[in-house]
């Protein structure tokens, strides 16, 4: 008989991550309830629609106003809650929830307990490393007592310890991947390179990066690497940047690349069609275009793992910022390289180094596509969750 498991996701961009995990319980007899502000939400492998609810999105209670009015209503969310979870656990059959979100973590835990369902807080790189007001923390910290907690990096656990969390309370479960999710697709850099005679000639050390262009953090992050590569010039006078992604600093990264006369060396590829940077059905014909992959992100979520994964399945070598979670599955100087990203002199160095090493750059791939296989397979992870949700 399949073990029922409601998972809550109020308002995280990540849930879409972990659809792969989800697809490998459902093969090992769990089944799986999503409740979530996304309409839609896919078992991507099978093609069909997972048991969905649409959730509506009520509170940020990271805005102190929003956090002050949901106090004051607190007695009917709870009260709310309460019938809630006993309708599920009598009329569905579930006794296990999963949640992500501040708010039904904080109206859900007590009362979970009270009435013996098993909660689960997850716990995502990029929630854990946002501030937090006050009250909100204090909120936290007093509920995580009564439930399991899991998160998906080692930075988390130690952020997650020094906010109060007890350590007895917190797993940590790398993410994983399944290979033969990697599909080929023709990308518009590929196209360019098959029509233009003239590129095949030339051999590019071609340096890539997958992100989301939706945000001023991520212009200032790409303007060091932009900085990077044209200081890079002088010794790797054939380097060019081809940027994976879409969103509203697009435009102004082009203009960027036009002031510092650099727009020759940088690719924008992307659009409507490109899928979330990590839920890439196609994502292997990209990588296939790097020699060296780059993150320079400040603050990682799931999807930026997975991509960092599978670059590492294929053999690229990385660089990647340091500090901020990318430890858990990057081993620095060994199957790929940490260094601080807001030096644009460190990122040059960096990239000067490994183009000019090409021995390094296959021990890093080697490397890391033994650590993939040997750790970050999405069956061992499904284990280790496996014995949780047992």
């Amino acid at each position: 008989m399949k073990k029922k498991i409601l998972f809550i996701d109020s308002q995280t961009k990540n849930l879409c991550a972990l659809s792969t995990l989800l697809n490998e319980l459902e093969t090992r007899d769990f089944e799986f309830i999503i409740f979530s502000p996304c309409a839609k939400f896919y078992n991507e492998e099978r093609n069909q629609e997972w048991h969905n609810k649409k959730l509506p999105q009520l509170f940020n209670l990271n805005i102190t106003w929003q956090l002050i009015f949901f106090i004051i209503l607190s007695p009917i969310f709870i009260l709310a809650s309460f019938f809630l979870l006993l309708y599920i656990k009598f009329s569905k059959k579930i006794n296990t929830i999963i949640c992500s979100h501040y708010l039904e973590k904080i109206c859900f835990t007590k009362i979970s307990r009270l009435l013996k369902i098993n909660l689960i807080w997850l716990e995502f790189p990029d929630t854990v490393n946002e501030k937090r007001n006050k009250t909100l923390t204090w909120l936290l910290k007093n509920h995580s007592r009564f439930t399991r907690v899991i998160c998906f990096t080692n930075n988390s656990k130690d952020l997650l310890a020094k906010q109060g969390y007890k350590l007895e309370n917190i797993s940590v479960i790398a993410p994983g991947i399944k290979q033969k999710n990697l599909q080929r697709q023709e990308n518009i850099f590929e196209q360019i390179a098959q029509n233009d005679k003239s590129l095949k000639k030339r051999k590019f050390f071609t340096i890539g990066i997958v992100t989301e262009l939706n945000n001023e953090k991520i212009g200032d992050k790409l303007e060091k690497l932009f900085q990077a590569v044209k200081k890079s010039l002088v010794v790797v006078p054939h380097i060019q940047l081809i940027i994976v992604g879409e969103g509203g600093e697009r435009k102004n990264l082009g203009w960027l690349t036009k002031r510092m006369e650099i727009d020759n060396l940088i690719w924008f590829v992307g659009g409507p069609n490109l899928p979330e940077a990590g839920s890439q059905k196609h994502l292997k014909k990209w990588l296939d275009s790097f020699d060296l992959l780059i993150s320079v992100c400040d603050n990682i979520d799931l999807n930026d793992l997975h991509v960092m994964l599978h670059a590492m399945a294929t053999e690229l070598p990385i660089i990647a910022p340091e500090y901020i979670g990318f430890e858990t599955i990057i081993e620095n100087k060994k199957n790929g390289s940490l260094i601080n990203t807001d030096n644009s002199d460190n990122i040059a160095q960096e990239i000067i180094d490994l183009q000019q090493s090409k021995t390094r750059r296959q021990e890093y791939g080697k490397s890391a596509n033994e650590a993939v296989q040997n750790y970050f397979t999405i069956s061992r992870i499904a284990d280790q969750l496996e014995l949780i949700l047992r």
